[in-house]
């Protein structure tokens, strides 16, 4: 089982400092993180609770407290999605990952307000435990994490 961290900390040279916000999300493993540059905020989507059971909950962090968020639309509770902020389109880009259900091959969008279902994009096969690579051109996932593949 991966490690669990409940504590915010901030990285300032080669100097950790534990913070303590007001508020926090729970304690989390397997969470989905992305920097928005477009708002300077970190975006932290789903992961799982020490029980395994998966959290649908979007998070924002201004880089000194957490703030959860109430988006109109929101993908399914997921863990161990591929997450990357896209430079061309200013918005934070979340593929697959796990649900109750088993791997998913959604993708969705996260628009600084909302997350919502892309109108026009190729989905590809489901992946569980996937990085995501975004350039201006191309959106790549690598490393996904399905035994024999």
């Amino acid at each position: 089982m991966p490690a669990v961290a409940s504590a915010s900390t901030s990285g300032v040279a080669s100097t950790w400092t534990e913070l303590s916000p007001q508020t926090s999300p729970l304690t989390l493993q397997i969470a989905d993180i992305a920097y928005d540059p477009s708002t300077s905020q970190v975006v932290m989507l789903g992961g799982e609770d020490t029980l395994g059971i998966s959290s649908g909950a979007t998070w924002v962090w201004n880089g000194s407290s957490w703030t959860e968020m109430s988006p109109q639309a929101s993908p399914p509770p997921l863990a161990n999605s591929a997450v990357a902020y896209d430079t061309s389109s200013d918005q934070t880009l979340l593929f697959g990952g796990t649900s109750s259900s088993g791997p998913s091959a959604e993708t969705w969008l996260w628009e600084a307000v909302t997350l919502e279902a892309p109108r026009s994009i190729t989905s590809l096969a489901s992946l569980d435990g996937s990085n995501l690579i975004v350039s201006t051109t191309v959106a790549v996932t690598i490393n996904d994490t399905r035994k024999g593949t």
